[in-house]
């Protein structure tokens, strides 16, 4: 039998009042914290127990994220069912390792969707559903990376009680008239250079292959954005070559944003991140599947594929206006970089016996055109 979930402290706003809503709902639940920049590995994350769920979580409140936006990490023990949750905020939900059911349900008739899912999915639970989530496994833990706004949520109603397993908020979507609504995604628009598919479930990120060629970021690369039905959630996918590393960039000028949350699908590599003011102070994020990490706002950001098999990488987008493209995106040309971003990625490959599939001309020709493998390998 579960204990009882710790009824969360009332939070009354004050002048000088150092905590919010959410920090002492995060307190309450029992799950460990995580700062800093980047979780190197979410499927081995050390997690706390979370009593109200029955299962083990950890929150990440990493410096990309900007205090706006939540990323938690929870891991349902083999054969268990999660007990019933409904929650007022839509979730994207990536699966970082096992397999499993997802049923839900709202509305007047009650009416249930039950599918399945497992390694590398990513799904929406639309807001004011109530669901369960099974593991199928009898020997293998699930775990999954729930990503919401939270926080931005809780410092206008700071009431944790109006979001969690509030019966008097009703579905604004039927799933009755929503048959296929975790159907199989469908292309909606190119945006740019990018195909965009809609859908709220997309069950293996790892070997989805509609994808179009991305040629501003270089690397001969690929591309998909990714919509969720009726939800201000966004994302997109990136895939590049091995050997091979993109242009580094950031957003801005413009407004305040969290950056966007990088998942590591598939790949082994590193990034560079640095304030855009502030060029002496970088921070190296060597990862694998299972790394998650949110570049911080305006920070230039590369990323470098030192294995020998493409590399994948999940960005979800910050929800509604916190994810405005009016800010202009900043590139550092192959041919105005400094030499020791390639000196780095060189000598990060040196040290597993291969080298560079960096064309020489595109160190030295600003028009360099790539040429595309379609079958991203």
């Amino acid at each position: 039998m579960a204990e009882a979930p710790t009824k969360p402290q009332k939070w009354v706003p004050g002048l000088f009042s150092k905590q919010s809503a959410y920090d002492l709902w995060v307190e309450s639940t029992g799950m460990l914290v995580y700062g800093g920049q980047y979780i190197q590995d979410i499927r081995t994350l050390e997690l706390g127990y979370w009593a109200e769920r029955e299962c083990d979580g950890a929150i990440l409140r990493l410096e990309g994220q900007g205090g706006i936006l939540e990323a938690k990490v929870l891991e349902i023990p083999p054969g268990k069912t999660l007990p019933p949750f409904k929650f007022a905020l839509d979730e994207v939900v990536y699966v970082a390792k096992g397999r499993g059911l997802t049923t839900i349900w709202g509305g007047h008739d009650k009416s249930k969707q039950t599918f399945e899912w497992g390694p590398r999915g990513l799904m929406l639970i639309p807001r004011n559903y109530s669901y369960q989530i099974t593991n199928t496994s009898g020997t293998e833990p699930v775990r999954l990376l729930h990503y919401n706004a939270f926080p931005m949520t809780m410092a206008a109603i700071p009431n944790p009680g109006f979001f969690i397993n509030n019966p008097a908020l009703e579905p604004d979507m039927d799933l009755a008239e929503e048959s296929e609504f975790f159907a199989e995604a469908k292309i909606v628009k190119g945006r740019g250079e990018r195909l965009v598919w809609s859908g709220n479930f997309f069950p293996d990120l790892g070997v989805w292959d509609k994808l179009s060629r991305y040629e501003t970021r270089g690397a001969g690369g690929h591309s998909v954005g990714l919509l969720f039905h009726g939800s201000p959630h966004t994302a997109h996918m990136s895939v590049f070559p091995p050997r091979t590393y993109k242009k580094t960039h950031r957003h801005g000028p413009g407004p305040f944003r969290p950056g966007a949350f990088l998942i590591i699908v598939s790949g082994e590599g590193h990034s560079i991140m640095w304030p855009w003011d502030n060029d002496s102070e970088k921070t190296v994020v060597r990862w694998q599947e299972g790394t998650v990490f949110p570049p911080p706002d305006k920070w230039w950001h590369g990323h470098f594929n030192v294995g020998s098999s493409p590399a994948r990488y999940l960005a979800l987008h910050p929800p509604g206006a916190f994810n405005t493209r009016e800010a202009t995106q900043l590139e550092i040309q192959y041919t105005e970089e400094e030499p020791w971003v390639r000196e780095m990625f060189e000598s990060e490959l040196a040290k597993r016996g291969i080298t560079s599939d960096m064309p020489p001309e595109v160190f030295t020709d600003p028009d360099y055109r790539w040429t595309y493998n379609d079958n991203y390998e």
